[in-house]
């Protein structure tokens, strides 16, 4: 059940200083996605539009080209910058 204290949160991932969430390699994109925790606690990651996204699911990686739930543990791939979904949270402001 959602918390209706708890608000969805966006995270932008990318080498741009703007981002949220900024990741310093050249084979990541200004821009490169989008992390949203909904007010319920699940976790949404988004393309944008760049290339070499992908997420480690059911032992193999899966090209990531449209928005789908994920989870904390999984692993994921931005450009050639491997991390984990927890990683990127504990990086995001604020938490």
């Amino acid at each position: 059940m959602a918390d209706p204290g708890r608000r969805p949160r966006t995270f932008v991932i990318g080498r741009h200083s703007d981002c949220d969430i900024v990741i310093s390699e050249e084979t990541v994109s200004r821009f490169h996605a989008e992390l949203v925790q909904s007010s319920d606690g699940h976790l949404f990651l988004a393309n944008r539009n760049s290339s070499g996204l992908w997420v480690g699911r059911n032992g193999q990686w899966v090209e990531w080209s449209r928005p789908d739930y994920v989870q904390e543990g999984e692993y994921v791939v931005l450009g050639t910058y491997q991390t984990t979904i927890s990683d990127l949270l504990r990086r995001a402001p604020g938490r």
